[in-house]
């Protein structure tokens, strides 16, 4: 197959930055594979009873998938909210903490109970509990509109009245020469940046509000959506609230034709309480015991999503909800049929706090998820076989999108293939990303899979928004999803060995280091290492040979496993998924990690880019002062934004700069942040102002360029260098001890 698609395919065997998409999508003429990716360079071991004939447990699972009381989950959760509109009906929202949380939770609860799981528990998690209750905005002329808010953003402690200012988009440009102290800005949610930025600047700038419109958005673009999402706010900021497009245009148009300052009146109802206070909200366990339960041979497979919600929630994720609900009920009446106990243990959990669940920290979602696995179920890591995230599922029309890590690639490619006549719309695979639940268990060392349906057409018109609804669910659809999410769970609790595939993430590693572009060879940094005196094998080429070992391993145990079979000794099957899903452990906690773009990178790919784009702008601005060509000096300029997080320069003050660095970095890094291995951004701010000070229409001299370069090479010595040196430090670390465990395996 491999070299099938290599021969058909141009785009197989690019990096995962610049290759496509594996997708799978119905035709007339069937399925149509569409591109390829490395993954595929190794198949899936034999003994994963694919292609037999499905087996009757699964059957009669698949027979209990009762669609009705997927209906009734969601009907039941989308009746639970703590807002209202400005006309006394229910707009929805379940804010991590709140009343109409807890609710959820304690509902989750009882279902599990009632199924008959076991030792259902509610998990107590701290969060800064936020409850949106309602809000408006009047203003004479144009009347009251219905508005939200945003995650962590306080209420206005009653109302406010005062002038308002249009800001354009809210960058620290669009404040120039303008007076808002003390009075309420209105800004565009432009696509470019997220509100807390536009929040800082108001800050700095002493407004006393902010009301944020979607005219030129990612989200809120169907007529009248209203928009929420979650924050990343610090307690200081001002209240933010949020209005439809058409109701900022309209604002917009009264402030261009009226001769007299407009007052604005804003009140939203917002109850807050922190940690520190005491705000919590509850995570939901329940388990289907599976026949070493309670031993220390007992293994898992986790189903989870997330009960916390803006606005009504219908897919995102009453959906989810019921998904896990509907396929506990289902797995634990088969199992009750047949009289049996599954062969590994399944965990059915929900988390609150998905959407937002924290202040002061950039990293504020995904923080009840972080929480179950890393302080109250640290256990699961290093004895689960995979976790599968159901989040935004049942809105039809488009493929399926299934993120998936490298070791599961294939198995999930493939059972996924055997189910189009339950998708008719198709699958979509992509790498694991930092936006949902599942990020947190793949960080941890859990191979981790996540359902959802993303298309332009959702987000633009229904994401987070009140139109998000139960009348969005397409429930037939939805059934397929549950379909394919049972088979998966059957294989992974039935499957003698843990279908991981290593040699997945191998070549997938080897071609973004050896064979990637030019952000990512590590080829290129050699020369860079030498001319800063940097020893180019200590960390860097140990990480090379640490892979190439890897790689070899990992082919020699996919050989072995292509060995076993249903028929293998029970004792060897779990010792050798011990080792594999220890393999794991070292991999995920060692090999995920994020961009400050929050890509889904391996722990040298930021670092590399900040110093191959470092030495860019270093070069440019050289050959500068050599052809005193202004245009080499806005090459460089363009070379440097890539560089940490300078491309804030363009939105934001110095002061926010700084604020935003530490949320991000500093003591606001906390949550699933920590656990990606992001360094502190490499910091030019100082030298990139200095380039924009410089006239560019007049003669620059080497004494103007020369400081900026001496300053840019002291920050490669200081920073750029020394976080690469710690990311590859990390990975030939992860890379050895995995080396060590695979070869455990193979001398078994």
């Amino acid at each position: 197959m491999y070299y099938i698609l290599t021969a058909l395919y141009p785009e197989f065997g690019r990096t995962r930055l610049e290759r496509g998409e594996l997708e799978l999508s119905r035709s007339k003429h069937g399925v149509v594979l569409i591109v390829a990716s490395l993954f595929l360079a190794f198949t899936v071991p034999i003994g994963t009873a694919m292609g037999k004939e499905r087996p009757a447990l699964l059957e009669s699972v698949i027979e209990n998938i009762d669609m009705d009381y997927a209906w009734q989950i969601c009907y039941d959760l989308e009746n639970m909210g703590t807002a209202t509109d400005i006309y006394g009906e229910s707009l929805g929202f379940r804010g991590a903490g709140s009343a109409s949380s807890l609710e959820a939770s304690l509902y989750v609860r009882d279902e599990m109970n009632d199924i008959g799981l076991s030792e259902v528990s509610l998990d107590e998690i701290p969060v800064d509990a936020w409850e949106f209750r309602g809000a408006w905005v009047d203003i004479p002329g144009i009347g009251k509109m219905q508005a939200a808010s945003f995650g962590g953003s306080p209420g206005t402690d009653g109302e406010i009245t005062a002038e308002i200012v249009n800001v354009g988009d809210g960058w620290k440009d669009d404040f120039e020469g303008l007076d808002v102290e003390g009075k309420i800005v209105l800004a565009n949610w432009h696509k470019e940046s997220w509100p807390n930025y536009v929040a800082m600047e108001a800050y700095n700038n002493g407004a006393v509000a902010v009301v944020l419109t979607t005219y030129d958005s990612l989200y809120g673009m169907q007529d009248g959506a209203l928009q929420c999402h979650d924050g990343l706010y610090r307690p200081c900021y001002p209240p933010i609230l949020s209005i439809p497009g058409s109701d900022g245009l309209a604002i917009i148009e009264l402030l261009d034709n009226s001769e007299s300052p407009v007052q604005a009146t804003l009140w939203s109802d917002i109850v807050t309480t922190s940690r520190d206070e005491g705000g919590f909200g509850w995570n939901v366990v329940g388990y289907l015991p599976g026949k070493n339960w309670g031993t220390l041979d007992d293994e898992f497979v986790i189903i989870g999503d997330h009960t916390d919600a803006w606005f009504f929630g219908g897919t995102d994720n009453n959906a989810g909800v019921a998904g896990v609900l509907v396929l506990a009920d289902a797995f634990k009446k088969t199992c009750d049929e047949f009289g049996e106990q599954p062969e590994r243990t399944i965990i059915f959990v929900t988390h609150e706090a998905e959407e937002y669940g924290i202040v002061n920290t950039y990293y504020d979602w995904c923080w009840g998820a972080y929480y179950e696995i890393t302080n109250h179920h640290p256990e699961w890591v290093g004895k689960t076989v995979a976790a599968m995230i159901l989040d935004c599922v049942g809105f039809g029309g488009h493929r399926l999108a299934i993120e998936v890590n490298e070791e599961l690639f294939s198995f999930t490619h493939k059972v996924a293939g055997q189910h189009m006549s339950d998708l008719p719309y198709g699958v979509e695979f992509h790498p694991i990303s930092v936006w949902a639940d599942h990020w947190t268990y793949e960080a941890s060392g859990i191979s981790s899979i996540l359902f959802s349906d993303w298309t332009d057409d959702y987000c633009l018109n229904y994401y987070h928004s009140q139109y998000d609804t139960i009348d969005i669910i397409d429930f037939d659809y939805l059934r397929g999803v549950f379909v394919l999410a049972a088979d998966m769970t059957h294989q992974f609790i039935t499957l003698p060995i843990a279908p991981l595939n290593f040699g997945t993430v191998a070549s997938d590693l080897y071609a973004t280091m050896m064979m990637g572009n030019d952000k990512f060879s590590v080829p290129a940094l050699y020369s860079i290492y030498d001319s800063y005196g940097f020893d180019p094998d200590a960390n860097m080429g140990r990480t090379v040979s640490a892979l190439e070992e890897f790689r070899v391993n990992a082919g020699i145990l996919m050989s072995i496993l292509e060995g076993f079979d249903d028929t293998v000794d029970p004792g060897i099957a779990r010792e050798v998924n011990r080792l594999m899903m220890s393999v794991e452990v070292a991999l995920g906690q060692s090999l995920v990690a994020m961009g400050v773009w929050e890509e889904h990178y391996y722990p040298y790919q930021q670092s590399s880019i900040d110093v191959k784009y470092l030495e860019r702008g270093i070069e440019k601005l050289s050959a500068s002062i050599i052809a005193g060509n202004e245009h080499k000096i806005s090459d460089a300029m363009s070379s440097l934004s890539w560089v940490g997080v300078t491309w804030y320069y363009d939105y934001i003050s110095e002061e926010s700069y700084w604020d935003n660095y530490d949320l991000s970095y500093g003591t606001g890094m906390v949550s699933w942040g920590t656990q990606t291995h992001l360094l502190p951004a490499v910091d030019i701010w100082n030298e990139y102002d200095q380039l924009n000070q410089l006239p560019l229409n007049e003669d620059i001299t080497a004494e103007d360029i020369d400081p900026i370069i001496s300053g840019l090479r002291d920050v490669m010595v200081t920073q750029a260098l020394p976080n690469l040196e710690q990311s590859f430090e990390t990975m030939w670390t992860g890379l050895e001890e995995a080396n060590l465990l695979i070869e455990e395996i193979i001398a078994l």
